[in-house]
This record gives structure tokens, sequence and C-alpha cells, in this order.
């Protein structure tokens, strides 16, 4: 974006080739988003792009590690193949998944963001340890850490502490309401973080030395800057609740940092500008030296004191810096050679001066640092001179602000060689408790800005980055800025920056190693390229596949004298009879292709007709109309000429000396119709259609005498019509009703067809007045068929003998074949009456209802069909038989068996069993009992049951549906007409009142290689209101989840479709951990929505899962705790292990309270954990081996049963079977399996 070229002994700045905003770029790749990995992705890709960090990272060799770390969990190595991949892989993104594995990450964190600049802290910590491991020196603490004094100074007898402590980024607080804190850029920061404070009066420091409390001055000062300085703008906070909150306001920051005036600052120049105080003691103290001076000296020494006065305070700064910097260098040199600690307060130790005392520790570690940033005061900048950023977020031309950052380059070298430019600025988007990262990053190649966000790459410019200040309102801003240090010239007088300088890493710096890694990935790649292209061009294929409509004349139209030519096909033309054959098509074929082949199909060559006496056109096969031909459009494909199944075409054959009709394409359809005193509605089957072809420019007049001349021809004009008198119409459709609209109103016969909306397949109503004032007869019709109701019917006595129960018989349209005209005010009991005159049965000898899914009973005959909603075209089904009251309802009952098998299917229904006649106003509990003694009556010859073991529930088609609760009415339910229950036989008493209790049906996953297996089904109850970690304690106690497992260890998922279900797709469901979002979420909320009965839950072991070969296809977007499989890379093939959490974490994503840790695992603790989990699997085996051989005895137990079981009902259905020997079959069910339903004799929670 900017380059730095030398114009003579002036800087200036060259702008590269600008490219379009936004633009995706090939140039560089993307990195894929694990889940809520984005913030990872930011981060290395700006490592990436730091030269130095790869240069660095390149330089470690693997071979000198191979007998430390096996691959998988070597993290350079896996940091180094990563690189290698962004730098030559032909992937446009690549996965993490191995560098991840490498930390010992299970999916937990990788589902969980973390805060990017703990993580790089990290991050920077486990590399080097790595690189101890060999006893290789790991240079990237050379990059990035820095130095500084937290320096304590009493202004009494000149003490001093000073503290040495090391950094690899600063955090400068943004906002602190309880210290008066409040930047608005960051200089102002920066400015504010390094201001001393006083402490005097109730805070006032106890000096050894003065033996009392005194007045003294705290701070920091800058002893060493990096080369690479990594500064957080500190945008999470507390607010004055105590409650974690995101500051959005604005804060500017420099393209260019100025670090000049920050380096080596004096302590004594720095109290001296904070403490007025100090400063009159040091100028009384000189004042007493002079005057002792003057007492003692002569006039010419006077004179000489006075020439040299200027000069002591500039002398005595020289002295103390000298002083201040051999005493660094003495500790620099002793902390390398591991010498102890001096204690600076001992006399014996201080060789003159002030006594100090000096503290080697690191920055990230003293909570002396935190107290300073928060104890610091509001004030000014201290006239700074780094400039800030422009106030306002209007965008600023690329050039203006090149020309400043060229400016300011200029200003600030002069001042020293502590200059630093931006090249990174991580943006996070969100608040505390959910957020996205991405990154701004300059590219050291190109000088251009690109933006990484996750595995998209695309350019921006460079006035882009300003948009990222914040403005109090967006949630998108800065929270993490990196300067580099710019590159000087070497041996030259003058500071001068380096414009020749391009850190660039070629390909010959990636060790050999990674190129062999990256090239077997690049192999796979193409492997997949070859197979995702062979599997697109079978997709494209398979789209292209089409099935065409072709019609025809049939030989009888043929053998017809019946003129047949496209304006006479229609409705009216009895003689032409069409066929339809259908040919399987791509619709990249030509209409030339299709045309050759429909001539083949018809076998229009046997019948003596050639292909050139053959033409294609489209057809409306509802008016059976010809249309549009396709004149010298032969070889355009069929997807362009828009033909397909729903645009079906027509071969129009002619005689050889004939010529094809030509069909202008402004040629319209038009359906009219003539007045009949006949007609009883305006459905199209009482109608007499006329089919008309028109010119859509045609005027309406003109149009009128079309229809005229159309009627002469037909004879079908009558005295008295005329085209003086001819009224048109259209329908006109609004509020759900249609009426007549003349068309253009009568008046302006002049308008064209196409302006007064009149299209093809428009209904036109032809009526004719014979005074202006007359009401037509269509209008009087229009006016009926606003109040008309068309009923249609069954007539009971014919059809099946059992109409109602059969479905088949009801869904047929013929069924109705029976149709009443009526006005839709009139009551029920006036169509009851109609029906019973046509089927000849008295109204109160049969049932009415309203034909669909239920078929409820009307019952109120007092109602209007308006108020029945039997309008327009309406079916009833009458039933033979008394009507019901209005108070009761007959039920259906099923019975429900819970399926033990391993197949999908959740419960086994029996046959109907029984109706039960319901009241509205009855109970539950009432209903329990009805079906309690109706089930005890017709299958336990009499023996009670209690009410209690009966679960009533919707049978639903997958699964069974809502449970009915106790203390509730049937009504509650929506009780109807032959509403159909399934009622669960329980080997145990029941009561559920609690409407926030759920049933639900769970398996255990366990992936055990290939697709893995399920365990049995099990019925738990729930509360809608659990949290996550609240399931865990139901699963333990029922014993779901084993007394040696872990229940954080396990994720759980909801099906959605039952019979759709596949164990195969398990891998790809998007699974949600038990303790997700620290198990905060109740079950009726997202993702599961858990609020009625009888969902399939599904948990799973992630530690067990973690040892499937499984892979998943990286083009396939990844889910928050989601499985993965594919074969995308070597890379991705790694298994993600699991760690404790350690750091604590504010901001950005879904907060992982515990923080992150990378754990560095050597071959030999590998090896342990992997023998240890090899001999878990064993006994988990074992013990599975022996419940599937129980549980199998106790299947064959039960199918046994429920064969005698079945032998019972038959032979009870047999009119000669002997009660003898039913009761016979029962005693030997007994002796075989006492009991039916099997789960009372086997303990669940054995399994």
């Amino acid at each position: 974006m900017y380059a730095l070229v030398p114009v003579g002994d002036v800087v200036t700045v060259a702008t590269s080739n600008q490219n379009e905003k936004g633009k995706k770029t090939e140039k560089y790749r993307g990195i894929q988003n694990q889940g809520a990995t984005c913030y990872l992705n930011s981060l290395l890709q700006t490592l990436y792009m730091t030269p130095d960090f790869r240069s660095i990272l390149y330089s470690w060799d693997y071979k000198e590690a191979e007998d430390k770390f096996s691959k998988e969990y070597c993290i350079p190595l896996q940091l180094q193949i990563l690189f290698g991949c962004l730098q030559t892989s032909l992937r446009n993104k690549v996965s993490t998944k191995g560098l991840t594995s490498s930390f010992n990450w299970h999916s937990n964190e990788v589902s969980y963001q973390q805060d990017i600049q703990e993580f790089c802290r990290v991050l920077f910590n486990a590399i080097e340890e790595s690189f101890k491991a060999i006893e290789k020196p790991c240079r990237i603490n050379d990059l990035y850490q820095g130095a500084m004094s937290d320096y304590l100074k009493c202004t009494e007898c000149d003490y001093e502490r000073i503290n040495i402590l090391e950094f690899l980024d600063l955090s400068l607080p943004i906002h602190d309401p309880w210290n008066n804190i409040n930047n608005s850029s960051l200089q102002e920061a920066l400015e504010n973080y390094v201001k001393a404070e006083v402490l005097d009066e109730d805070n006032k420091y106890f000096c050894e030395t003065c033996d009392k409390k005194v007045r003294a001055v705290k701070g920091l000062l800058f002893k060493k800057l990096p080369d690479t300085m990594i500064i957080q703008l500190n945008r999470f906070t507390f607010n004055e609740y105590g409650n974690a909150t995101k500051i959005n306001d604005k804060i500017t920051f420099p393209y260019i940092l100025n670090m000049n005036k920050y380096v080596n600052e004096d302590i004594s120049d720095k109290i001296k500008q904070t403490d007025p105080h100090f400063q009159d003691l040091q100028q009384e103290q000189v004042q007493q030296e002079e005057n002792l001076q003057i007492n003692s000296q002569t006039a010419e020494e006077i004179k000489e004191e006075d020439q040299s006065d200027k000069t002591i305070e500039d002398q005595q700064k020289v002295d103390q810096e000298a002083k201040q910097a051999q005493e660094l260098q003495e500790m620099s040199e002793r902390q390398a050679m591991g010498e102890e600690d001096i204690d600076y307060s001992d006399p014996m130790n201080s060789v003159s001066g002030p006594k100090k005392e000096f503290f080697y520790g690191n920055l990230d570690d003293q909570d002396q640092i935190a107290n300073v940033v928060y104890n610091n005061q509001n004030g000014s900048t201290g006239g700074t001179a780094v400039p800030t950023m422009p106030p306002s977020h209007k965008a600023r031309d690329d050039a203006e602000i090149l020309n400043e950052i060229q400016t300011d380059i200029q200003n600030y070298i002069v001042q020293g060689e502590w200059v630093y430019y931006l090249y990174s600025v991580l943006i996070h988007s969100g608040g505390v408790a959910g957020g996205h990262y991405s990154a701004y990053i300059k590219s050291f190649e190109d000088d251009q800005w690109y933006h990484f966000n996750d595995s998209t790459v695309s350019e921006i410019s460079i006035g882009d980055i300003e948009e990222m200040f914040g403005d109090g309102r967006s949630t998108r801003n800065a929270y993490l800025v990196i300067y580099k240090k710019l590159k000087l010239k070497e041996s030259t007088e003058k500071l001068e920056v380096d414009t020749d300088f391009r850190a660039v890493i070629n390909e010959e710096e990636i060790p050999s190693y990674i190129k062999d890694e990256v090239e077997k990935d690049n192999e796979e790649f193409r492997e997949e390229e070859k197979s995702r292209l062979r599997m697109e061009a079978d997709r494209k294929e398979r789209e292209a596949h089409i099935t065409l409509r072709i019609f025809a004349k049939s030989k009888a139209s043929e053998e017809s004298t019946e003129d047949i030519s496209s304006n006479k096909i229609g409705p009216s033309d009895p003689l032409v009879k069409v066929v339809e054959k259908k040919i399987d098509f791509k619709n990249y074929h030509s209409l030339k292709m299709a045309h050759e082949e429909a001539y083949k199909v018809y076998e229009l060559e046997n019948q003596g007709i050639k292909l050139e006496d053959t033409q294609i056109r489209t057809y409306n096969v509802g008016l059976k109309l010809l249309k549009n031909s396709f004149e010298d459009k032969q070889d355009v494909s069929l997807k362009e000429l828009g033909i397909d199944l729903r645009a079906p075409i027509f071969i129009e054959t002619k005689k050889p000396d004939e010529v094809f009709d030509s069909l202008p394409t402004e040629m319209i359809p038009l359906r009219y119709y003539l007045w009949k005193d006949s007609i009883q509605s305006l459905q199209e089957q009482y109608l007499d259609c006329q089919v008309l072809f028109v010119n859509q420019n045609n005027t309406v007049g003109e149009l009128e005498q079309e229809i005229i001349v159309n009627m002469i021809e037909k004879g079908t004009l009558q005295e008295g019509q005329s085209f003086e008198n001819v009224v048109l119409y259209t329908e006109k459709y609004f509020g759900g009703g249609v009426t007549l609209e003349e068309i253009d109103g009568g008046d302006d016969k002049t308008k064209s067809l196409k302006s007064s909306r009149v299209d093809e397949g428009c209904r036109v109503f032809v009526d004719f007045k014979i005074d202006s004032g007359d009401t037509t007869n269509w209008q009087k019709e229009f006016e009926k068929h606003a109040n008309r109701s068309i009923i249609h019917f069954n007539n009971p006595h014919d059809g099946p003998v059992d109409q109602w129960a059969n479905e088949e018989y009801k869904s047929f349209a013929s069924t109705y074949e029976n149709t009443l005209f009526m006005d839709k005010y009139q009551t029920i009991l006036e169509l009851k009456m109609q029906i019973s005159e046509r089927i000849g049965v008295d109204i109160n000898e049969f049932r009415i209802m309203k034909a669909g899914i239920r078929y409820e009973e009307i019952r109120d005959l007092s109602q209007t069909l308006v108020e029945a909603r039997m309008q327009s075209e309406s079916k009833v089904f009458i039933e033979l038989g008394k009507p019901k009251s209005s108070g009761s309802e007959n039920v259906i009952i099923y019975e429900a068996h819970f399926n033990h098998q391993e197949d999908n299917e959740l419960f086994i229904y029996s046959d109907v069993l029984f109706e039960v006649s319901v009241d509205k106003e009855c109970s539950v509990r009432e209903l329990k009992q009805l079906i309690a003694q109706e089930y005890s009556k017709k299958f336990l010859e009499g023996e009670p049951i209690q009410r209690d073991r009966i679960r009533i529930r919707d049978k639903g088609v997958e699964r069974l549906g809502k449970v009915m609760r106790d203390g509730k009415l049937v009504k509650d339910y929506g009780l109807c007409r032959n509403k159909v229950y399934a009622m669960q036989l329980l080997d145990f008493e029941e009561i559920l009142t609690d409407p926030m209790e759920i049933i639900v049906v769970i398996r255990e996953w366990i992936p055990n290689g290939g697709s893995g297996e399920l365990t049995r089904k099990k019925e738990i109850l729930l509360n809608r209101n659990m949290r996550y970690h609240e399931i865990n304690e139901v699963l333990k106690n029922l014993g779901i989840i084993p007394e040696e497992e872990n229940p954080e260890d396990y994720d759980i998922c909801k099906i959605s479709s039952i019979m759709k279900f596949m164990v195969e797709d398990l891998p790809n469901q998007k699974w949600t951990p038990l303790t997700a979002n620290g198990g905060f979420d109740q079950l009726e909320t997202a993702p599961f929505y858990l609020r009625s009965d009888g969902h399939l839950m599904i948990i799973m072991n992630r530690r067990k899962f973690n040892q499937m070969p499984i892979i998943k296809d990286e083009s396939a977007s990844l889910a928050v705790g989601s499985i993965e499989d594919a074969n995308v890379s070597k890379y991705d093939k790694f298994n993600i292990r699991s760690t404790a959490h350690t750091i604590p974490f504010i901001g950005g994503g879904r907060a992982n309270n515990a923080g992150v840790t990378i754990k560095v695992m050597d071959k030999k603790a590998q090896q342990e954990q992997e023998l240890k989990k090899q001999e878990e699997e064993v006994k988990r085996k074992e013990k599975e081996d022996q419940k599937d051989k129980q549980f199998q005895d106790r299947m064959n137990e039960f199918a046994l049963a429920s064969q005698h079981k079945e032998q019972i009902i038959a032979s009870r259905e047999i009119e000669h079977a002997s009660v003898q020997a039913a009761d016979s079959l029962i005693e030997e069910t007994n002796a075989v399996a006492p009991d039916l339903d099997f789960l009372g004799a086997f303990d669940d929670d054995d399994y």
C-alpha cells in the first residue's frame, strides 16, 4: 500500500497499485474456523505475515527433536506445517486441526473463544519450551520482549526502589471510572500508562531510611523496546455494577508511532514533571549549595561560577543517565550469569549515592503494574509529539493518509531510532458474551493491506483502518494493534530509513521435510479436485436432465376431415384428440435434437410424414392451445428456450403442399363465454368456453368485432345482439371474492388489450345490453355467485360397506359426486334437509362431517354455512347412524409398546384396541379410568389394573407425542370426534401434573469403529427448565452414564427426524457439550427447544469419539461441537485431546471462564496416555459384551411371550375356541415369561 522511496535527501511515500476494495485475493490463503477459533486464526495470520517470526520458526529443525516429540504433539512442527501450507499449499484455505491437536486441545477448547492477548503469551511460552527441549535458543523473545522499570522514589532522602519488568505486550486501559481514566487515543493511553503517581496524604509511603511515612513518587519507565510491539486496547472491563462490559468508544491510533521520548527517561526528570513539591525541594537544595560556595570563593571564582551556572543542571542530568545505564548493564550481566539478586538495601552493598532496590521479574506476573495503571490520574498528553488520528470517521483519501505518513516519518527519525509503523490490526466484533475476530494486515511483500477473515482473504485500502477506531455504536472495532520498528540504514552518520529493505521469506527457507509434508497434502488436494470435478460434472449432468412432455394429434384426429389449425384446437373441438409422450432429455440439447427425437417417437415417418413437414410449437395443456413456433431457433438449447416438464411442446404436422400457420409472438389465446340460461355455476365445467387468438396490441373495440365475427361463423349470434350493444367483462379478484369488471369501463374502446391488462388465458364474459341501465345476465350470476356455496357430498348407499374406515375411499374426489348449490347464509339444518331428500334418509339417521383430516361431525345445526366455513366448494362426508350429542366425542385407543430393538422405531403400535365415548368435561384421570376398565374387560378377563399405570399420549407418525397430564381436562388437548390416542401400560404408577416435565427417549452412541453402535432406548423424565449440568445428574443417577465416567465428557444432540435418522449421520450432528455455556442454557431454549414429549436424544462420550478415525469434509461448514470427517488433509487427521484451562478470560466470543492452556507432551507421556486408554477400552468392551448377552437372552424370552400373547388374542376371536384352551395358553405364557412387557424382569440400570 505504501513504500518508502529515496528521492535525493528526502524520504517520500510511493503507493502500490490500488485494487478493488473488498476483492478476494488468491495470493494469500485463509484458515478454516473449527467452531470458535477465529481469534486463533487472526493471530496465526499475523504471525505468518511477520517475516521475522516466520524465519525464526523455519530455523527450528524437527530432526533434532524427533526422539523427544512425535509429529502429532510437536507444536513447532505443526506450526511449521501450517505456515508451509499458508505459503505453498494449493488449497485456498488451510486447517489448524494439526496445530490444536499438538496443544492437547479437545472439542471444548475449539468451541470456546479465548482472549487473543492471553493466547499469544501462552503460545510463545509453549514454543519456547519446545525450543528449550532440544537446547536451542528461541529468538522470539528478542523479537517481542521489552523491559521497563517499576520505580518508587522518596522525595526526602532520594531512596529509590526499581523493579525491572519484562513484557511481551502492553495492555492499555481505555476507560476506568474508578480512577478517572477515559482515554480517546492510543497516545493518551500510553501517556497515562507511564504517568508517575504521587503518594501523599493518606497514601504516603513508609521509608525505612527516613523511618517515617514520607511523600514519594512511583511509576513506570521504558528501558528497552522490542522490535515488534503488541499493544492491546483494553476494551473489556467492569462497569460500576461489577458487570463485564465492552467499550465501543472511539479510540484512535497512529500509522506511525514515535516512542523516542519514552526510551531511557530519567526518574528525577519524570518526578520533576509530576511533583511540584519535589521541584521546590530540589531548588532549595541547589540554593543552599550555591550560598555555601559564594561564602568561600573569591570574586574571580564568583565570576567563573556565574559563567558556568547555565550548564550545572545539564551536567547533572548527563551524570545521572550514565550512572543508571551502568547499573542496568551490571544487572543484565548478573542476570545472564544466573547470579543471586543483590540486596541493595544493605548499606554494605552500596557503593555510593542513594540506596536502590532492584527486582528481576516478568511484567505479566507483577501485581504492582496493575496498581500503577489503575491508580494513574487523568491528565493531558504532556505535549506528546506523536500526532493522533483525525477526530471523525469520515473516510479520508488514501493519498492524504500516505502524505501524513511521509511527514511523520521525516519528523520522527531525526529524534531517534525508536519509530514504529502499524502493520496489523486485530478486530473484535461483538460483546463480552459473544463475538468474532478478524485482522487487517499489511503485507511486507507488496505493501498492500488485506483483510483476513477466517477462510476468506480480501484486499482493503489503508483508509479502511480508520473505520476500526470505534464510534460508540458499532461493536466492530480494533482490539489489538501491532507495530514494527522502522528498518534504518547501517553505517550512516545520521538516522535514515532503509528504503530498499523488503522482508520476503522465500520458499528456499522452508525446511525440506515441511516441503515434503505440504507436497503430500497438495497431492491429496489434486486427487480431491479431480474427484470434486467429477462429482460436479455428474451433478450438472443430473441437473441437466429434464423430462419433455411432447404432444401430437392422435391417429383418430388424422382420419377426421375437421380443420385442425392452431386456432381450432380447443375444448370446443371434440374430434381433435391429443396424445402425450414423455422423453428424457438434457437441457443443453438443442431444439433440433428434441424435434428429431419427437419425430421418431411418434413414428411419423411410418405415417408418410417427412421431417420437414413437422415443426415444434409450445402447447397450453389446460386450454389445449397451440402457441408460438420456434422459427430460426433450431440450434438454441432447450434451457435457453425455457422448455422443460413445465413447458410442454407440440409436434405439429402438415401436408407437403401446405404452409404452417405462423403465430406472431403478439398473438395470445383468449377464452370467452356466452351466457346460457342453464348455467349453474362459474366453474369451468359448467360454462361454454370458446377460444380465440387475438393480437395483444389490438384495441378493445377490435376485440369486440372479432368476437362478433367468430359468433357469426359459429352461428351463435342471436337476434337483438350486435356490435353496438356488446359488453365485455373480465374477472376481478379482491378480498377473497370475485366480481365482474367491464374492460376499461366500457368508455375507451381505443385502448390496447395489453394496457387493459387482458393477457393470455384471460376469461372474457360476453353479454349484450338492451338498455344502457340494464343489468346483464353475467352481472346477476356473479352477484349470486358471491353468496353461493357449492357443496359436494357422498351417497352412503354407494361405495364399500365400511365407508368410514376406508381412508382411500374418503380421499377419492369421485366419492363426492353429488352437488348442491346453496346460499352461504343458509343453515346446516337446511343443508341436512336437502341432503336427506337426495339420499332418502331421515335427518336423524345420518351424521354430516366436514371432509378433511379429522372428519369432525358438524353438530350445531343452527350455524350458517359461512360460520361453518363451508363457502365456495366444500366437501362433506355422510355416515349413516345416530348423530352424537354436542357434549361427547368418540376417541380411538391404540396400545404403544416400547421397542427395544436396535432399529429406529421407538414404539410398536397395536391394532385399534377399542373406542371410548368421552364427555368434553371429562378429566384425564377419568379417561384413564375408562381406558383401564375397557382394557381389563377386553384383554385381562376383568382383572383390574391401576389407572396410574396408564399413560395417554398423542399417536404420532414418527414418535409418541404429548403426554396428557393428570389434573387437566381432555378438551384441553383438542378433543374431537375420532381423536386417536395411544396408551402405554407401565410397570409402575405415574402421576404427571407439572406441565414443565417432559418425557424423552435417550440412547448412547458408542463410536467403536465404522459408524459405531447405539445402546438400547430408554425413556427418562426431564424438566424443560433443566440446565445442561443438571442432565448430568439425572443420567448418572439412572445409570445411563456409568459410575466410572465423567459426565462432563459427554455431548448430546437431538434427532430432528427419527424416520430418516441413520447412525452414519451422527458424526455430522450438532453436538452440544452437557456443560455448554457453563451449564446455564435450559432445555426449552436453543439449541434443543425441548418443549414437548417424545423427542429422541443421543449422548456420546467425546473421549471415545476421539479414538475414531473419522474425518470430515472441510468444504462443509463447521458447527460448534461438531464431529469432523473427510479426506481433506493429512494435517486434519489428528485427534483432539483435552486439557485443563488456567487463564482467566474477559471478552470476545463464547467466553470460557477458565482460560486456556497449551500443554507440551513428550513421547513418554503420550505413550502412557494411550496405554491407559487402551486398557479402559478393553474393560468397556468386556462389560458391553456381557450386557449384550443378557439383552439378547431377554429379547428371546420377550419374543416367545409376545407370540403366546398373540395366540391368546387370536383364540378369543375364533368363536368355537374353548375357555379351557385359552387358560392353558395363558398358563404356558406365564411359565415362560411372567412379565409380558418384559421391562420389569430386566434391570435397565444394569445396561
